[in-house]
Protein backbone atom coordinates (compact mmCIF):
# COMPACT_ATOMS: atom_id res chain seq x y z
CA UNK A 1 0.00 0.00 0.00
CA UNK A 2 1.38 3.38 -1.04
CA UNK A 3 0.90 6.75 0.68
CA UNK A 4 -2.10 7.70 -1.54
CA UNK A 5 -3.93 4.50 -0.80
CA UNK A 6 -3.14 4.89 2.92
CA UNK A 7 -4.53 8.42 3.01
CA UNK A 8 -7.73 7.31 1.21
CA UNK A 9 -8.23 4.46 3.66
CA UNK A 10 -7.76 6.78 6.63
CA UNK A 11 -10.31 9.31 5.35
CA UNK A 12 -12.77 6.50 4.57
CA UNK A 13 -12.55 5.18 8.11
CA UNK A 14 -12.50 8.60 9.78
CA UNK A 15 -16.24 8.45 10.32
CA UNK A 16 -15.81 5.19 12.25
CA UNK A 17 -12.68 5.84 14.46
CA UNK A 18 -12.58 9.59 14.54
CA UNK A 19 -10.10 12.11 13.15
CA UNK A 20 -6.49 10.73 13.20
CA UNK A 21 -3.63 12.79 14.68
CA UNK A 22 -2.24 15.42 12.34
CA UNK A 23 1.30 13.88 12.31
CA UNK A 24 0.20 10.25 11.99
CA UNK A 25 1.30 9.97 8.39
CA UNK A 26 4.75 11.37 9.24
CA UNK A 27 5.11 8.85 12.07
CA UNK A 28 4.22 5.96 9.84
CA UNK A 29 6.61 7.15 7.14
CA UNK A 30 9.54 7.40 9.60
CA UNK A 31 8.81 3.96 11.01
CA UNK A 32 8.78 2.41 7.52
CA UNK A 33 12.10 4.08 6.64
CA UNK A 34 13.63 2.78 9.93
CA UNK A 35 12.46 -0.77 9.16
CA UNK A 36 13.96 -0.58 5.68
CA UNK A 37 17.36 0.50 7.13
CA UNK A 38 17.31 -2.35 9.67
CA UNK A 39 16.56 -4.92 6.97
CA UNK A 40 19.27 -3.47 4.74
CA UNK A 41 21.82 -3.65 7.63
CA UNK A 42 21.01 -7.28 8.44
CA UNK A 43 21.29 -8.26 4.77
CA UNK A 44 24.69 -6.49 4.54
CA UNK A 45 26.03 -8.27 7.61
CA UNK A 46 24.90 -11.67 6.33
CA UNK A 47 26.54 -10.92 2.98
CA UNK A 48 29.83 -10.03 4.68
CA UNK A 49 29.81 -13.21 6.77
CA UNK A 50 29.00 -15.33 3.74
CA UNK A 51 31.91 -13.70 1.87
CA UNK A 52 34.31 -14.55 4.71
CA UNK A 53 35.09 -10.92 5.58
CA UNK A 54 35.85 -10.41 9.31
CA UNK A 55 33.17 -8.31 10.87
CA UNK A 56 35.78 -6.14 12.62
CA UNK A 57 36.91 -4.81 9.22
CA UNK A 58 33.37 -3.82 8.18
CA UNK A 59 32.82 -1.98 11.47
CA UNK A 60 36.00 0.12 11.32
CA UNK A 61 33.96 3.29 11.14
CA UNK A 62 32.34 2.37 14.47
CA UNK A 63 35.46 1.40 16.46
CA UNK A 64 39.18 0.86 15.86
CA UNK A 65 39.65 -1.14 19.10
CA UNK A 66 38.91 -4.65 17.76
CA UNK A 67 41.79 -6.11 15.70
CA UNK A 68 40.96 -7.37 12.19
CA UNK A 69 41.91 -10.95 13.10
CA UNK A 70 39.12 -11.26 15.73
CA UNK A 71 35.43 -11.70 15.00
CA UNK A 72 33.04 -9.98 17.38
CA UNK A 73 29.28 -10.43 17.65
CA UNK A 74 27.43 -7.05 17.84
CA UNK A 75 24.93 -6.89 20.69
CA UNK A 76 22.23 -5.50 18.42
CA UNK A 77 22.09 -8.55 16.06
CA UNK A 78 19.10 -10.87 16.30
CA UNK A 79 19.82 -14.39 17.63
CA UNK A 80 19.42 -15.90 14.16
CA UNK A 81 22.26 -13.71 12.84
CA UNK A 82 24.42 -13.96 15.97
CA UNK A 83 24.56 -17.76 15.53
CA UNK A 84 26.82 -17.24 12.51
CA UNK A 85 29.60 -15.92 14.80
CA UNK A 86 31.56 -18.41 16.98
CA UNK A 87 32.38 -17.37 20.56
CA UNK A 88 35.77 -15.61 20.92
CA UNK A 89 38.72 -17.89 21.56
CA UNK A 90 40.19 -17.81 25.05
CA UNK A 91 43.98 -17.42 25.16
CA UNK A 92 45.82 -20.13 27.05
CA UNK A 93 47.38 -18.87 30.30
CA UNK A 94 51.08 -18.22 30.06
CA UNK A 95 53.76 -18.58 32.73
CA UNK A 96 55.52 -15.30 33.57
CA UNK A 97 59.17 -15.28 32.54
CA UNK A 98 60.33 -14.77 36.11
CA UNK A 99 58.27 -17.64 37.57
CA UNK A 100 60.24 -20.70 38.69
CA UNK A 101 58.76 -23.93 37.38
CA UNK A 102 59.47 -27.36 38.88
CA UNK A 103 61.94 -28.12 36.08
CA UNK A 104 64.04 -25.11 37.14
CA UNK A 105 64.52 -26.50 40.63
CA UNK A 106 67.28 -29.12 41.11
CA UNK A 107 66.01 -32.43 42.36
CA UNK A 108 68.67 -32.63 45.04
CA UNK A 109 71.18 -30.27 46.55
CA UNK A 110 74.78 -31.22 47.28
CA UNK A 111 75.34 -31.99 50.96
CA UNK A 112 76.91 -29.26 53.03
CA UNK A 113 79.99 -30.35 54.94
CA UNK A 114 79.66 -29.74 58.68
CA UNK A 115 82.32 -30.06 61.35
CA UNK A 116 82.27 -33.16 63.47
CA UNK A 117 80.17 -32.76 66.60
CA UNK A 118 82.18 -35.39 68.46
CA UNK A 119 85.09 -33.04 69.16
CA UNK A 120 87.50 -35.92 68.68
CA UNK A 121 91.17 -34.86 68.79
CA UNK A 122 93.37 -35.14 65.70
CA UNK A 123 94.70 -38.62 65.09
CA UNK A 124 98.39 -39.47 65.02
CA UNK A 125 98.14 -39.74 61.23
CA UNK A 126 97.33 -36.02 61.13
CA UNK A 127 100.51 -35.31 63.08
CA UNK A 128 102.49 -37.55 60.76
CA UNK A 129 101.53 -35.26 57.88
CA UNK A 130 103.04 -32.29 59.78
CA UNK A 131 106.64 -31.19 59.50
CA UNK A 132 108.86 -30.40 62.49
CA UNK A 133 110.51 -27.05 61.71
CA UNK A 134 111.60 -24.52 60.91
CA UNK A 135 109.22 -22.72 63.36
CA UNK A 136 107.26 -25.50 65.04
CA UNK A 137 104.97 -28.42 64.25
CA UNK A 138 102.30 -27.26 61.83
CA UNK A 139 100.24 -24.51 63.50
CA UNK A 140 102.00 -25.12 66.82
CA UNK A 141 104.99 -22.76 66.86
CA UNK A 142 107.67 -22.08 69.45
CA UNK A 143 107.10 -18.91 71.49
CA UNK A 144 103.30 -19.34 71.77
CA UNK A 145 101.47 -18.82 75.05
CA UNK A 146 99.77 -21.82 76.65
CA UNK A 147 96.32 -20.70 75.51
CA UNK A 148 97.55 -20.15 71.95
CA UNK A 149 99.17 -23.59 71.90
CA UNK A 150 96.05 -25.32 73.23
CA UNK A 151 93.90 -23.48 70.67
CA UNK A 152 95.76 -25.23 67.84
CA UNK A 153 94.15 -28.52 68.87
CA UNK A 154 97.53 -30.28 68.74
CA UNK A 155 98.36 -30.35 72.46
CA UNK A 156 96.65 -31.46 75.65
CA UNK A 157 95.95 -28.84 78.36
CA UNK A 158 99.17 -27.82 80.09
CA UNK A 159 99.82 -29.14 83.61
CA UNK A 160 101.90 -27.40 86.25
CA UNK A 161 104.74 -29.94 86.29
CA UNK A 162 108.01 -28.00 86.60
CA UNK A 163 110.95 -29.23 84.61
CA UNK A 164 113.20 -26.43 85.93
CA UNK A 165 112.90 -23.18 87.87
CA UNK A 166 111.57 -21.31 84.81
CA UNK A 167 110.07 -24.17 82.80
CA UNK A 168 106.99 -24.87 84.94
CA UNK A 169 104.40 -26.26 82.51
CA UNK A 170 104.23 -29.54 80.61
CA UNK A 171 101.95 -30.92 77.90
CA UNK A 172 102.10 -33.52 75.16
CA UNK A 173 101.02 -33.82 71.54
CA UNK A 174 97.55 -35.28 71.18
CA UNK A 175 97.70 -38.76 69.67
CA UNK A 176 101.40 -39.28 70.36
CA UNK A 177 102.40 -42.70 71.76
CA UNK A 178 102.97 -42.85 75.52
CA UNK A 179 106.25 -41.33 76.64
CA UNK A 180 106.69 -39.26 73.43
CA UNK A 181 105.51 -35.91 72.06
CA UNK A 182 106.39 -33.84 75.14
CA UNK A 183 105.88 -30.05 74.91
CA UNK A 184 107.53 -27.80 77.53
CA UNK A 185 106.54 -24.23 78.35
CA UNK A 186 108.99 -21.63 79.71
CA UNK A 187 108.00 -18.45 81.55
CA UNK A 188 110.76 -16.71 79.60
CA UNK A 189 110.25 -18.13 76.12
CA UNK A 190 106.70 -19.51 75.94
CA UNK A 191 106.53 -22.88 74.18
CA UNK A 192 110.23 -23.77 74.29
CA UNK A 193 110.51 -27.40 73.12
CA UNK A 194 108.49 -29.84 70.99
CA UNK A 195 109.40 -33.54 70.87
CA UNK A 196 108.61 -35.47 67.70
CA UNK A 197 107.48 -39.11 67.58
CA UNK A 198 107.72 -41.81 64.90
CA UNK A 199 106.41 -40.58 61.57
CA UNK A 200 107.08 -36.87 62.15
CA UNK A 201 109.95 -35.63 59.97
CA UNK A 202 112.03 -32.50 59.50
CA UNK A 203 111.88 -30.63 56.17
CA UNK A 204 115.10 -32.42 55.27
CA UNK A 205 113.52 -35.85 55.85
CA UNK A 206 115.05 -36.82 59.21
CA UNK A 207 112.80 -38.70 61.64
CA UNK A 208 113.04 -41.11 64.56
CA UNK A 209 114.65 -44.24 63.11
CA UNK A 210 116.78 -42.39 60.54
CA UNK A 211 120.42 -43.52 60.32
CA UNK A 212 123.24 -41.27 61.46
CA UNK A 213 124.57 -41.33 57.89
CA UNK A 214 121.24 -39.84 56.74
CA UNK A 215 121.54 -37.17 59.45
CA UNK A 216 125.09 -36.32 58.34
CA UNK A 217 123.94 -36.02 54.72
CA UNK A 218 120.98 -33.81 55.63
CA UNK A 219 123.05 -31.66 58.03
CA UNK A 220 126.73 -31.49 57.05
CA UNK A 221 127.61 -29.49 60.22
CA UNK A 222 126.12 -32.18 62.46
CA UNK A 223 128.58 -32.99 65.31
CA UNK A 224 127.37 -35.86 67.52
CA UNK A 225 128.88 -36.67 70.90
CA UNK A 226 129.39 -40.36 71.50
CA UNK A 227 129.85 -39.59 75.19
CA UNK A 228 126.32 -38.28 75.71
CA UNK A 229 124.94 -39.86 72.50
CA UNK A 230 123.27 -36.78 71.19
CA UNK A 231 124.12 -33.72 69.18
CA UNK A 232 122.70 -30.35 68.04
CA UNK A 233 122.32 -28.89 64.60
CA UNK A 234 121.10 -25.39 63.65
CA UNK A 235 117.65 -25.39 62.03
CA UNK A 236 117.94 -24.33 58.38
CA UNK A 237 115.93 -21.14 57.97
CA UNK A 238 115.73 -20.24 61.69
CA UNK A 239 118.94 -19.27 63.47
CA UNK A 240 117.25 -19.12 66.91
CA UNK A 241 116.31 -22.80 66.93
CA UNK A 242 118.19 -26.10 66.89
CA UNK A 243 117.39 -29.78 66.48
CA UNK A 244 118.36 -31.87 69.48
CA UNK A 245 119.04 -35.35 68.10
CA UNK A 246 119.68 -38.35 70.40
CA UNK A 247 120.74 -41.70 69.00
CA UNK A 248 121.62 -45.28 69.83
CA UNK A 249 122.97 -48.12 67.71
CA UNK A 250 123.53 -45.76 64.80
CA UNK A 251 119.90 -44.57 64.60
CA UNK A 252 117.93 -41.53 65.78
CA UNK A 253 115.96 -42.26 68.97
CA UNK A 254 114.84 -38.73 69.92
CA UNK A 255 114.17 -35.65 67.79
CA UNK A 256 113.37 -32.30 69.44
CA UNK A 257 112.88 -28.79 68.10
CA UNK A 258 113.90 -26.21 70.69
CA UNK A 259 115.42 -22.80 71.31
CA UNK A 260 119.19 -22.74 71.05
CA UNK A 261 119.28 -21.17 74.54
CA UNK A 262 116.29 -22.71 76.30
CA UNK A 263 115.98 -22.93 80.09
CA UNK A 264 114.04 -26.19 80.51
CA UNK A 265 116.94 -28.69 80.94
CA UNK A 266 120.70 -29.26 80.57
Amino acid sequence: MNDLELRTALHRDADLVGEPPADLLDRLARRRRHQRRQRAGVIAVVALVAAGVPLGVSLTARSHAAPATHRTTPSYLPPAIASFFPPPATAAPTTPSNEVTPSDTPATLPPVATPSASGAPPSSEAHNALVLGPDGLGPLTLGMTRSEAEATGLVEPFLNEPNSDQCLWRSRLIGAPAGTGTVLYSNNFGVATVDAYEGVRTPEGIAIGSSLDAVAQAYPNWQPSDHIRRGYVPVPGNSQLVYRIAYADGKVTQLTLQYAHQDCYE
